[in-house]
């Protein structure tokens, strides 16, 4: 279980750096960005050991988690939106997401781990791939001064813990609140830092900066031998799958906490409907990407507030 639990915890680690976390940081502290992954993974570290949480039957589990998954909607959707399907209506391109989770839910919970086992091994083969493949396509030049302030450095450190370290408090049940998961978050941490790193190498400070998928415009630059091109609508299964399995998670706690099928889907109706509208509209998307760090502020404490584990 201990296993288990700690592989599905580096998917949700990683969850919410496609479109929102990679892209921040790179934006704030620029050439600075490793100083601020290596603070925020010291502060991340100090979050998961004095924050104790163990999940309990309670209203403001489904809220965070109902908007944790209308967050990972929009950030799939608006990504196959934009890069993939972008002519197909957004409600549409939700739709295999929610059967899927449905279909998930009815089973029993040893399934998302099982998946998260075999899920695993895909992402570390294409992790590996994607990043020696950019490799060759790196320019140090890129590292050029850009007048990043210390208190910018700070900021991305900051931000970069509550992202990495607020999806893993979803699943904190009884029977996983104690499996510590530090090895498992500095390794999650090593791997962000490379692919950011490589991608701002690549991209340099201004495009890194404009582009809201920054991890996936450079895999564009991958080919092979000059035959094999557009081996990125493949190689972003990476974050993807990332983003799915926290689906899963907070689909689980939300399954947990209802205990009812027919309530259950209703609510997963509801999110796709709210995830298709915001995706529809820029300034809701905007909206998503702005305010996320507050809402993972309130989520952390609302979550320790009414989860807290009694130490007597």
């Amino acid at each position: 279980m201990k296993k288990e639990y700690n592989i599905l915890q580096y998917f949700n680690m990683r969850s919410l750096f496609i479109g929102i976390g990679i892209s921040r940081i790179l934006a704030n502290a620029h050439e600075l960005h490793p100083i601020s992954v290596i603070l925020g993974t010291l502060i991340g570290l100090l979050i998961l050991k004095f924050i104790k949480i163990e999940l309990k039957n309670n209203i403001v589990n489904t809220i965070i988690s109902i908007i944790f998954l209308i967050y990972s909607f929009v950030i799939i959707v608006n990504l196959v939106s934009t890069m993939y399907l972008n002519h197909m209506m957004k409600f549409l391109l939700g739709i295999p997401i929610i059967l899927l989770l449905m279909y998930i839910l009815k089973c029993k919970e040893v399934l998302i781990y099982r998946i998260s086992n075999i899920m695993i091994v895909i992402v570390v083969f294409f992790f590996f791939f994607c990043l020696f493949s950019l490799l060759p396509n790196v320019e140090f030049s890129n590292l050029m001064y850009t007048n990043v302030s210390f208190k910018d450095v700070i900021i991305s450190a900051i931000e970069y813990a509550l992202i990495s370290t607020v999806p893993t408090f979803i699943i904190r049940y009884k029977q996983t609140s104690d499996i510590p998961i530090y090895k498992t978050y500095i390794a999650s941490s090593i791997t962000i830092l490379q692919m950011m790193f490589v991608t701002y190498l690549i991209l340099g400070p201004n495009l890194s900066e404009l582009f809201r998928y920054p991890e996936y415009m450079v895999l564009k630059s991958i080919n092979i031998s000059g035959s094999l091109t557009n081996l990125e609508n493949m190689l972003s299964l990476i974050w993807l799958i990332d983003a799915i399995m926290f689906i899963f998670c907070c689909g689980n706690t939300i399954k947990r906490q209802v205990n009812n099928k027919v309530v259950l889907n209703i609510i997963l109706v509801f999110i796709l409907i709210i995830a298709s509208i915001i995706s529809k509209y820029y300034q809701l998307i905007l909206s998503v990407y702005l305010y996320i760090i507050p809402i993972l502020i309130i989520s952390l404490i609302s979550l320790y507030l009414v989860n807290k584990k009694s130490s007597s």
